[in-house]
């Protein structure tokens, strides 16, 4: 296995990345109705919906790096700014 160690826990496999590259079939159905429903938006309203969809992105990012860290016995599960 030629897996860099740095980003694998100790006696665990790495993770293949053509899984997590693709979506599943109900991740394609919503992606299709989002893509839908944004078509139907103003402008306003698609700047609207994508600034949110970014905050929501990047909590989400600092949620994952938290669990990351905790389970890696880094740093506390508690995400910033709580």
């Amino acid at each position: 296995m030629s897996a860099n160690p740095a980003l694998v826990k100790l006696g665990e496999v790495p993770m293949d990345t053509k899984d997590t590259n693709s979506l599943t079939l109900e991740q394609e159905l919503r992606l299709r109705a989002t893509a839908d429903t944004i078509d139907k938006m103003s402008l306003e309203q698609t700047r609207h919906m994508l600034k949110d969809m970014m905050r929501q992105a990047m909590i989400r990012d600092n949620l994952y790096k938290a669990i990351i860290k905790k389970n890696w016995g880094l740093e506390s599960t508690t995400p910033p700014n709580h």
